[in-house]
This record gives C-alpha cells, structure tokens and sequence, in this order.
C-alpha cells in the first residue's frame, strides 16, 4: 500500500508508466490496482490511446469502470471496433449503460465472434435491453457443442441473471473440458457456490 499524496511515490509511478519499457510499464499499471487512479488518469488515457495492444489492454482492465480516465467515447469506440479489445470495452460499456451501442450490441448476438456475442449479450443485460434475445444467445452458448462458445458465456457471465443456474454451473464445474471447469470455477468463487 502506497502513499497517493507523497509526491515522490506519485511521480516514481508516472516516471514508471511513461517508461519505453513496456515490461515496466505493465508493472506500474499492476502498482495502479489497489489505488485510487486519479493522479495517473491523464497517462492512462494517455497510454489506452497510444500504447501496445498488451498495454492498452492492461489499461482497459484497470480503469474500464472509470469515466475519469477512459471516456465513454473512448469505450464506445473500441466497443464499436473490430479489435481484440472490442469484446473487453464491451463489457464496460454495458456497465457504463452506454445505450447508444444497443443497436450494434443486438446485432452481435448473431455475431461469429463468441466472445464479442457474449460481451454484447450481457451488456444489453446490464442496460436491460433485449433481454429475452440476449438470454437466448448465452444460453445457446452455454449448450453449444463448442466448447469456445461455452468458455467465452461462461468469462463473461458473472452474475446469474436468469440464465446460469447454480445447476448448471455445477456441471460446467464437472466439465470434461478443463477450460470450461476453470471458467466455472471463477463464477463458482465469486458466487461462493459449493
């Protein structure tokens, strides 16, 4: 646990993140975990918009939730890409209640992409929108013969919602499937299912 108000640690961490290095970069956004981002947010907008794909990812995981540092235009954005982090901002922009994306988040529920089907699917839960369409798309991934299917609704299904029973998940946590068993697993722990 780090002092945000001792101006040495703050600018040891910026000096840190500002690095070209991006092993250390990846290193100050880990210190970033349990603090408060608010001295850092400009460099972490900073580093979302310009940085390696690695850290603009690290960065989405950290500040995702908040507006502060990563606008609900720099969210909507990467949602409404074609990236690797779209399925990611996705999640987020569920969060946020970024209505705006409803339309392009129904048409991925069709989408090939499961995780980018997924994220859509529990975004539009999380702003509740489209329920029955979005219940229907996790759950025909949830019972798919595609263990992929199965493992990107299960990384995105935290919360119940009406469509993963502890039932259930205690078959995905007997799954042949050991991907399928860690993602179940991680609900489980969450949920505190024995």
């Amino acid at each position: 646990e780090f002092d945000v108000t001792d101006n040495h640690i703050i600018q040891t961490i910026e000096k840190t993140l500002r690095d070209e290095d991006e092993l250390k970069q990846i290193f100050g956004i880990d210190l970033l975990k349990t603090m408060p981002l608010d001295p850092w947010k400009e460099t972490l907008a900073e580093l979302f918009k310009n940085g390696t794909p690695t850290i603009r990812r690290e960065v989405l995981e950290l500040a995702g939730k908040d507006s502060s540092v990563l606008s609900d235009e720099s969210i909507a954005e990467i949602a409404t890409g074609k990236g690797d982090l779209s399925p990611k901002a996705i999640a987020f922009a569920g969060g946020r209640g970024l209505k705006s994306l409803e339309s392009q988040l129904v048409s991925n529920l069709t989408s090939d992409n499961f995780e980018l089907r997924a994220a859509s699917a529990i975004a539009l839960f999380e702003m509740d929108c489209h329920r029955e369409e979005s219940k229907k798309a996790l759950l025909d991934m949830l019972q798919s013969s595609s263990q992929e299917a199965t493992i990107a609704a299960l990384n995105y299904l935290q919360e119940p919602m009406g469509v993963l029973s502890d039932d259930l998940l205690i078959q995905f946590l007997k799954h042949d499937h050991s991907r399928i068993r860690e993602s179940a697993l991680v609900i489980a722990r969450n949920r505190g299912v024995e």
